[in-house]
């Protein structure tokens, strides 16, 4: 990290008083009045709009409120500190602050103009704003986000703040309604980037297993889940198209917990979400030794084979050795209604075999109960 030679003073005139920051590929500089404009278009995009409370319509002269809010941040001494986000070109990028500053804590706020995402920018600007932060004495920062902006939320993610907690009506939106919130801490001392990686990436001839992306829920009403999903399936299983976001998070949970290794399955081609496979009840990566499979497709994909195509991608992963990128289990299982025979049939295709069955013990969504077939694979 490199900075200009100037000290962090706010005493010091605006913009000489803030240092610039750069990683040589992110730049940290002050404000302009000429990057007016292009916040602009910021504040305008529907991303924006959607989860800040920013004024309606946000106007030229919006923008040049917001950099005389900027500048007299800097003027006080425990006044919020705000950086514009560039790269080589010194074009306007967003923006990122340290804010509700004290001593000891501060909270980190950041948003992109839509020409800078989708290149891990911002990662890169909070983790430099943050060992700052932490180089200064800041012992703990703090990051929020309205509950839904998930570009947000896998920003601090990739930056090492925890899993986050959901305050509810912790925000206000710009009409005044409650909105739930995502909270989050970063402590000095920790790690500046996620301390868990995503599950592998796995392809097949057709299909790509990936995380999870929270566009990948139900496409129409054909895929949200029908009778047959409802009664093989346990409560919940299979998200709806309202409940999409609350059904990754939780998602989400387990895996950043390590309980669960979850794969959207896509199409190769499209990278459209047909559905999933996870594997769970794994317990803790030092002795673990086997996990549980669970999988489904949307309806509309359902006859096409691709469960029987992706599942064998991902016994291969669960058994190859640990050392060689694999997760070393010996032991895959699995329980299903003993009625749904398409399910059955996958299973049997990928090598598993029957060992019992436990009767009425499988409930179903509608509160009537099965037998469930239990089935296993050993590595050996």
């Amino acid at each position: 990290m490199t900075e200009s030679p100037q000290p962090n003073h706010p005493e010091r005139p605006w913009p000489e008083c803030v240092p610039t920051l750069t990683d040589g590929v992110v730049v940290l500089r002050a404000h302009r009045q000429a990057d007016a404009p292009r916040i602009v278009e910021q504040c305008t995009d529907p991303a924006s709009m959607e989860y800040l409370p920013l004024p309606r319509p946000y106007t030229l002269e919006s923008a040049h409120e917001f950099l005389a809010k900027v500048r007299t941040g800097w003027a006080k001494l425990d006044g919020a500190r705000e950086w514009a986000v560039t790269d080589s070109t010194d074009v306007f990028l967003g923006s990122v602050n340290l804010h509700d500053r004290s001593e000891r804590r501060a909270e980190i706020g950041f948003g992109l103009h839509p020409e800078g995402r989708g290149r891990g920018l911002m990662a890169r600007a909070v983790r430099l704003l943050a060992q700052r932060a932490f180089d200064e004495g800041i012992e703990v920062l703090r990051w929020r986000a309205v509950a839904g902006n998930w570009a947000s939320r896998r920003v601090a993610r990739a930056c090492g703040f925890g899993m986050p907690s959901t305050v509810t009506a912790g925000a206000l939106d710009h009409e005044g309604r409650p909105r739930d919130e995502w909270h989050a801490d970063l402590r000095a001392g920790q790690p500046l980037h996620r301390p868990r990686p995503l599950p592998p990436v796995l392809e097949t001839a057709s299909l790509r297993l990936r995380p999870f992306r929270p566009d990948d829920g139900p496409r129409s009403v054909q895929d949200e889940p029908d009778l047959q999903a409802v009664r093989f399936t346990p409560a919940g299983a299979v998200p709806t198209t309202d409940g999409f976001s609350d059904w990754l998070v939780e998602r989400e949970a387990r895996q950043e917990a390590g309980e669960a290794l979850v794969w959207c399955l896509a199409e190769r081609h499209t990278d459209l979400a047909v559905g999933m496979v996870v594997l769970f009840g794994m317990g803790p990566q030092a002795g673990r030794f086997q996990a549980e499979l669970g999988y489904w497709v949307y309806p509309s994909q359902r006859g096409r084979g691709h469960l029987a195509e992706a599942l064998p991608a991902v016994r291969d992963l669960a058994f190859a050795p640990f050392e060689e990128g694999g997760l070393g289990l010996r032991r895959l299982h699995a329980t299903v209604d003993a009625e749904n025979l398409p399910s059955l049939a996958v299973l049997a295709r990928l090598g598993m075999r029957e060992w019992g069955r436990s009767h009425t013990s499988w409930a179903r969504t509608d509160g009537s109960l099965a037998d469930g077939v239990h089935v296993e694979l050993l590595s050996s």
